[in-house]
């Protein structure tokens, strides 16, 4: 499978996000409240974390992820690849703000992904990264409800796919409700060398959510028309503090 469409599961997903906050960055602030209301989403920025320089950043994130996976099996489907087509179909919503400077920002990451595991061949690659930025392209709004419990995410995604050379737009329409328990990550990373020290604190909340909705490809099709369980929503904290002297 593509690479960009590999994804651990939330436990494993919230302690990476911790892993690369504190590699990237430190803090120990935790942000007050954030706005709940749908904005408008941007095409820019990324799921959390510190974006803002200075020595002290601290950030809260809203994200909801959501994984629509096919495979099509059946007898004489052999190396030809009739029965051997895997499907899969990516979104994860943000809503971020950073401080200081108070920067809110709203945003949305989506893929689509065809293989042939029978041939190892990759038929389709596509995401909303614009090639010429690195950035997503989503117009669209994003929401979160109150303690882990909804989200929606709502637009349309400019789609570029490296593997064919095409080009279209993605309807996505995607609704989440989380069940179950709550699941924790903390972690913590200290670092200090002759001039410089790095302080970073991370903490990370989810719940497993079934999503569903609507997710177009370039012919049209709903990728998204069987309910995911492989989803969930997730409030992420944290920040850095880094002091430098000589």
């Amino acid at each position: 499978m593509d690479g960009l469409l590999a994804r651990k599961p939330a436990r494993g997903r919230l302690l990476a996000a911790g892993l690369a906050v504190a590699i990237a960055a430190a803090a120990v602030a935790v942000l007050a409240a954030v706005s709940l209301n749908t904005r408008t989403a941007v095409g820019a920025g990324g799921g959390g974390g510190c974006s803002t320089p200075g020595p002290i950043c601290t950030f809260k994130n809203h994200a909801a992820f959501a994984d629509f996976t096919t495979v099509q099996t059946f007898a004489g489907g052999g190396g030809g690849g009739g029965g051997c087509i895997a499907t899969d179909a990516f979104v994860e919503a943000f809503e971020t703000l950073t401080m200081p400077g108070k920067v809110a920002m709203t945003s949305a990451i989506v893929s689509l992904s065809t293989f042939n595991f029978c041939t190892g061949v990759q038929l389709e690659c596509a995401s909303n990264f614009d090639p010429n930025t690195g950035g997503p392209l989503f117009n669209g709004t994003v929401q979160f409800g109150l303690d882990l419990t909804t989200a929606t995410v709502s637009g349309t995604a400019a789609m570029f796919d490296p593997c064919t050379g095409a080009s279209f737009t993605s309807t996505i329409n995607v609704a989440w409700q989380a069940f179950g328990p709550n699941s924790t990550v903390i972690d913590s990373f200290h670092f200090r060398a002759p001039g410089f020290v790095m302080n970073s604190h991370f903490m990370g909340v989810s719940r497993q959510a079934v999503a569903s909705g609507v997710f177009t490809d370039a012919a049209g099709t709903n990728r998204a028309s069987a309910p995911t369980v492989n989803a969930d929503v997730e409030n992420d904290s944290g920040g850095t503090v880094t002091i430098s002297h000589s």
